[in-house]
This record gives structure tokens, sequence and C-alpha cells, in this order.
């Protein structure tokens, strides 16, 4: 006859000649054993434990429990468990619970009756009161499973609401009904419980075996209950927020210096404006935030949806400093301190204008989204080529890249509401009448932007940047950017002029005797002599890559053909914005030498409508300007043309043959 197979479970029970044990671990081939009497461990290689076991049917097995660290059996012990748990051993082995000589009314010789016993008295002076068959219960417990066993059942016990509460069968088709709203819009309990009648009684048609449906409030505490954070009953846009909060602890990634990780993301801007087209739309904004000292690094309105090229002409224009704008005299105006790298400056960079009150920060990290447009080639190699390290956020997880998107949220209420024709985020907050207003032109919001970001937001309390040392104390990010240069240290890499330029989008143009045409300008250059009006064997116009800033009209680029260098080619009818090409810059900050205060919330906004009411007379003042010289050059030329009519000789009739003039 056959013997039958033995097998062992974790939680199992073991019969070995010198006592029983309880299977508690297996790892590499080898079993580990606890002696459930003196409770210690020994360890057993798989064919030795096969020699030992007698042969014979399965053993019988135990419900396996999962088995933690003493720590963590310990904090679950309340506190008269804890004291017990020596005096339980020292019933076992006779151990003293002061690790002293142990005591004879203890010894192991003696009947486990007298022993328990003796300790009844003795818990009793230290007020553990407790009867005897309690204490034996407990000495059991404890000899079986250690200080598990001292665990209260009833506080232990796995949190299992609804299993005594519904029938399973009523909670699986409820939990499989739930499952299908996923993705679906909002619905009601009273929805939710007509359908899982109607699934009922399709799955059972014998009224006995079916399922006793709940009562409305029953449905409402049990839907509760399963679905939690995607309850079908609320609003789609909640439950998909809610369901991508994560269920774990928030552990920030910490940073050091400005660049250490920064974050860009794109949004749809907040306000219609006057697109390049003549349209009127909202535009998409891109931005880049440092994570250290949230600091505005670039951003980039496009008309629609931007490319890996906008990206990539937002990663150059980071990498360039800026140069000082028209409306830098707010910097003086306000008092605002200039960065600790511009005493740093040489003379010939001091000529440059550089503008020393904004932050310079090269980026070396870069935490972007799973769009394609972030996903591009040209973006990735412009990374690759600057050493920028590019980490992709997880799908549906807006918390890896928090700061960029709570900054959409400050610039929507902080600028983009005081411009006109503000949307907001929100159809519900939409106002009857304001797509009716007259919205500002992309160019002019563009540069107000800039100007806001450099007067109102770099110098503004930030609301995250709290001292820790001094909670009703916020940092503005200039002041953090300042004091983060001055502990950190930081270096400045400048970008040179080749660099910049085959960063830029390119187009194919034909180099005319005027010069080059793109984007209705005309651009042109004394070195372009040599390259006009050429064409290749097959007698066609030879066109050229022209590379070009889409945010800046002031000139172009061409790669010359005899010595390889570019040409830049400036604006024919204006001269336009000049960027920086050949500057060096700091590669060490100095120490911090002044504080800044910042502006309050009521500043900002103050400061904020003074800055719109500026460029919106300025534009205006532009456009009557454009206004009146097009009337003006109307006005000539009708002049000329009055003038021209006016001289001109009429012809002379022929009167040689009076038989064919009209007399009547």
């Amino acid at each position: 006859m056959p013997t039958a197979p033995r097998t062992i479970t974790l939680g199992q029970t073991i019969e070995l000649p010198d006592a029983d044990y309880t299977l508690v671990g297996f790892a590499s081939g080898a079993f580990r054993l606890r002696n459930q009497f003196t409770n210690q461990y020994i360890v057993l290689d798989h064919a030795e434990l096969a020699r030992v076991l007698p042969p014979g049917k399965p053993l019988e097995t135990s419900a396996a429990k999962p088995v933690g660290s003493v720590a963590e059996e310990l904090d679950r012990l309340d506190e008269d468990a804890r004291i017990l748990i020596p005096h339980l051993q020292e019933i076992l082995d006779g151990t003293a619970p002061d690790g002293g000589q142990p005591r004879a009314q203890y010894a192991t010789h003696l009947p486990m009756k007298r022993r328990l016993e003796s300790k009844l008295a003795e818990l009793d002076k230290l007020g553990l009161d407790m009867s005897f068959p309690t204490l034996k219960r407990k000495l059991k417990r404890y000899r079986e499973q250690g200080p598990s066993g001292l665990v209260d059942g009833r506080v232990a016990k796995d949190a299992k609401p609804l299993e005594k509460l519904i029938d399973p069968d009523l909670l699986a088709e409820l939990a499989k009904l739930l499952a299908s709203y996923e993705g679906r819009s909002k619905t009601s309990y009273s929805a939710i419980r007509a359908e899982l009648r109607e699934v009922l009684i399709e799955n059972y048609p014998d009224p006995d075996e079916r399922p006793k449906l709940p009562s409305p409030s029953s449905i409402e505490r049990y839907v509760s209950m399963l679905t939690g954070q995607k309850n079908p009953t609320k609003g789609g846009a909640r439950r998909q927020k809610e369901a991508l909060t994560p269920q774990r602890p928030f552990r920030p990634r910490l940073v050091t210096s400005p660049g250490d990780e920064c974050q860009i993301d794109t949004t749809v801007f907040d306000a219609a404006v006057l697109l390049p087209d003549g349209s009127i739309g909202r535009p998409h904004l891109s931005v880049m935030v440092d994570k250290r000292t949230r600091t505005i690094m670039g951003f980039n309105f496009t008309a629609s949806a931007p490319t890996g090229t906008d990206h990539a002409v937002l990663i150059a224009r980071t990498l360039v400093p800026r140069k000082l704008r028209p409306w830098s005299k707010h910097y003086a105006e306000l008092e605002l301190p200039e960065m600790p790298w511009a005493p740093h400056l040489d003379d010939e960079m001091r000529q440059g204008d550089w503008d020393t009150h904004r932050p310079y920060i090269f980026p070396r990290r870069l935490v972007i989204d799973n769009g394609s447009d972030y996903r591009s080639v040209v973006l990735r190699e412009t990374c690759e080529r600057y050493g920028i390290h590019l980490t992709e956020s997880p799908i549906h997880n807006p918390t890896t890249k928090a700061h960029v998107e709570r900054l959409f949220g400050t610039i929507s209420k902080k600028f983009a509401r005081f411009l006109p024709a503000y949307v907001g985020s929100n159809i519900a907050d939409l106002g009857s009448k304001a797509w009716a207003e007259r919205p500002l032109d992309l160019r002019t919001v563009s540069q107000l932007f800039d100007r806001w970001v450099a007067v109102v937001y770099q110098n503004r309390q930030h609301s995250a940047l709290v001292d820790p040392y001094q909670p009703t104390l916020r940092h503005t990010p200039n002041s953090m950017y300042a004091a983060s240069l001055d502990l950190t240290g930081h270096f400045f890499v400048a970008l040179e002029e080749e660099d910049f330029i085959t960063l830029m989008p390119r187009a194919k143009r034909t180099i005319r005797p005027d010069g080059i045409e793109l984007r209705g300008r005309k651009y042109d250059s004394p070195h372009l002599t040599g390259m006009r009006n050429q064409r290749d064997d097959n007698d066609e116009p030879v066109q050229y890559d022209v590379h070009f800033d889409p945010e800046d009209l002031s000139q172009v680029w061409v790669r010359h053909t005899e010595d390889d260098h570019w040409v830049p080619c400036v604006w024919s009818s204006d001269a336009g914005l000049s960027r920086p090409h050949e500057r060096q810059h700091v590669e060490q900050a100095a120490r911090l030498s002044q504080a800044n205060t910042g502006f309050t919330d009521r500043e900002a906004d103050e400061l904020t409508v003074r800055l719109r009411r500026e460029a919106v007379r300025e534009m205006r003042e532009r456009t009557a300007a454009e206004a009146e010289l097009a009337r003006a050059q109307h006005a000539a030329a009708r002049r000329k043309q009055t003038r021209g009519s006016a001289t001109k000789p009429k012809t002379p009739h022929d009167y040689s043959d009076f038989m064919e003039l009209d007399t009547f």
C-alpha cells in the first residue's frame, strides 16, 4: 500500500520527537520552526525534516497568519499585555522578568498549576487583576503564537464591514455593477438601486433564491463603502480628480540648488486674445518653473497647440540671459534689488544691458508629461545636447508636476483675471459679456506677461516659500534664488550663437535682390551679395535654410555658403529687438547683501492693474500712429493722383468733316 504524501504549510503544527513546532518560514531549501513550549527557533534542511517527520496521511494545517516583526507585534499590544509578556515567559522557562536569578516558585519541575497560582498573586500586587482561566488562556496563546497571541482580537480583526451586513451574492453583484460605472457620467443612488434590482431579477429568476434588495439608505451606505473616492454619484470631474490622488503618504522630492529640478507644462490661457491670423481665441501658454525658488524661468505663447520645436525655442530662451526691456524703469522706481551675480559682470557685459534683476538658472533636470510634443525628437536632442536630464511623469499622476500645475492657477488669478476678455478656466464662471470685450493682441499679451513676471511675480511673497523657523515670513522667488545662490553656489552656461541658432525653427527661402521674405517681412544683409538670385543645375532658384525665432521679429539667420558662418539678416523696416549671442556669464555667485520684503497680494494686484493700463495705452498709441500714417499715405496718393489728372493735356477735336458732327 503506497504511503500518503506528506504536505506542510506555513503556520502548521509539526510534531517532532522532542516537542511540537510551528512552521514559520522557508528559504533556500531550509525550514524555520518555532518551539511551541520554549518559543525558541530551529532551522532544519528539507531532507532532514523529511527524515524526522513520521509517515502517514497529510498533516492537519491551521490558517497561516502573517508574521510581522517584533516591533510591529509590540505596537499592536496594549500596556497590560506588554507588562504581562516577561511574566508569561517566566511561567514557561523560569526566566526572571528583571533578568536576575531564577525564582524557586517558578522552577520548571514544579506543576504548572502551582506556577500559575504564584503568578496570579504577583500580578494582583502589580495591579493586573485577572482570573485563573484568563491567565491560563493567555499563557496558551503566548506559547503557541508568541506576542501576537496577546493582541486583543477585537482590535486586530481585519476590517471587513460588509461581510456580515450583506449577502455575499448580493455583494458580488453590487460590486460588478459599480465597476461598470467607471468613466460614465454622474448617477444617483436610486438609479443604482433600480439597476441592481434588474440585475438580481435577471441572474436569479427564482424569487426564493434571489438575494433581498437593500433599502435606499442601505444602498447609499454600501456604495459609499465599496467605491470610496470613485463614488459614481459624485461629479465626473471631481471623481476623476480624487481618483488621481495617490493612496500613499506624500514624500516630496527634495532639491538643494536652483535648477536641480525644473517642471514644464502647457495649458490653455484663461483669456481671449487677438491671434496673428486676425481671429479671436485662447492661446496656449507653456511655462518652465524652478522647483527650488518657484522662479518662472521661461514661457512661450502659441496660437495653437505647441510642438516640440516650440518647446526647444523655450529652452533656448531660458539658456540665454535676458536683455533689458523698455519697462525696466520699474526696477529703479520700485527699488527692486539686483541679483547677486550682477556685481561680477565686466564692462563689456554691462554695455550689453543685461537684465540683472531676474534670476538666471540652468535647468539640470526637466520633468515633463507624456504628450507627443514633449516626447518629440527635437526636444530630446536639445536636452541631450546641453546635458539636461529628462524625466517623464507617470500617466495620470498630476502630483509629479504639482508646482507647475499650481502655477497655472496663480497666473489665472493674478494675471489673466486683469485682462480684457477674461473667460476663466471653468465654464460656470464665464460671464455673458466676456467674449464681447475687445481683447489685446497676442504680442501685447506676451510682452505684458514678461513684464508681469519680472516686476510682480518674481518679487511677490510666495505662499509656498515659507520660512521653517518663522512661519509668518514668506519669501519671494528672487530672494529665495539669491539665498540659494549664496548657499549652494551656481554656475552660468551662456548659450553660444551656434547653439542658439541651431535650435531655432527654419524655413526654405530664396534670396532675392531685395533680401529674404519671411512671415510677411523683408530681411536683408550686405553679406548676402554672393547668394542672391542663385540657380541650380536645373535652372531652379536655390533655396536656403532660414532660421528664425518665432517671438523675435528683429532678425533671421542664414548660413553662408563660403565660410559656413551664420549671417544675421535684420528686419528691413525696423531694427527690431536684438538677442545676445557672444556674451560670457558668471561662474560663481556673491553673498546676499540686501533683503527684499516683496509685494503683498494687494500691492501685486494694484501693480498688475497699473502695468495693464500702460500696455493698453501703448497698444492704442501704436495702433493710432499706424492708422494716422496709413491715412497720411492714402491722402498723399490721392493728392498726387488729383494733380496728375489736372495737368494732363486734353485731346483736340477734329472739325474738318462737318458732315460727321452731331449738331442735334
